[in-house]
């Protein structure tokens, strides 16, 4: 008991003449710091709030994301019907009107086509696909373009010898037009609108990319150019087959 009550901090007078002075000083620094703790707590706790949540990381990207995907899928999904696919028209190869109307309940497969690219070869796979599934429902619409390395100079009349002559194409040429920028034809403007492709991105960037549109009228797939005909075959059929299944 003795002991303890030299120890005391209350008793200041018998710290300095029982206590050892380093233990005296301890204990005043001991007392200083907790101090010094309660003067942080008391500055700090109307003044700094608790840090809000780091914000997600789509906030900082240089263009807006939608809260939904769809930029991943059909952007038909957010309309009622697709009556504005089968309203289009376009010119053929040979300069006849070609009414999208007469597309209802079909598969359409829509390729933006070249003459003088490396991937011009899929013109032959495009072929197979147009023979083995025509009968079937199936509908190809090649789009000459000319905007992708100028890889399709030639005029109309070239341009229907060379897919006959090389590959015996016999499936819907289109007449050439632009799928990029302030002219784009009205089929690619809706088409990349409602299927672009990742993050959004609508532009096509090179020849052969291609479009699956169903029975519906709804855009339901988007190919890149290194994407082989051969290679969506067994997608193509399950469109195809559906109709059937139901």
């Amino acid at each position: 008991m003795v002991l303890l009550r030299a120890l005391s901090p209350l008793s200041p007078g018998r710290c300095t003449s029982h206590v050892p002075r380093r233990l005296a000083a301890f204990g005043a620094s001991q007392v200083a710091a907790a101090q010094m703790t309660q003067r942080k707590t008391r500055t700090r706790a109307p003044h700094q709030p608790a840090k809000a949540p780091v914000a997600a990381k789509t906030a900082s990207l240089p263009f807006s994301v939608p809260q939904s995907n769809h930029y991943f899928c059909s952007y038909s999904t957010m309309s009622s019907n697709n009556d504005d696919f089968y309203a289009l028209s376009f010119k053929t190869l040979d300069g006849k009107d070609y009414p999208f109307e007469q597309l209802r309940d079909k598969v359409v497969l829509i390729v933006n086509v070249a003459s003088k690219c490396g991937f011009t070869p899929q013109y032959k796979g495009l072929e197979e696909l147009h023979k083995k599934y025509a009968d079937k429902g199936l509908v190809i619409l090649g789009f000459p373009s000319n905007q992708f390395g100028g890889q399709e100079p030639g005029g109309a009349e070239e341009i229907q010898g060379f897919c006959q002559k090389n590959y015996g194409v016999s499936f819907q040429i289109m007449e050439k037009s632009d799928v990029n920028g302030g002219n784009e034809n009205p089929v690619y403007k809706l088409i990349k609108a409602k299927k672009p492709g990742i993050m959004g991105f609508k532009k096509i960037k090179w020849n052969f990319e291609k479009f699956l549109v169903d029975r519906e009228g709804t855009v339901a797939e988007r190919w890149a150019t290194t994407t082989s005909p051969a290679s969506i075959d067994s997608t193509i059929k399950g469109y195809l087959t559906k109709k059937e299944e139901n």
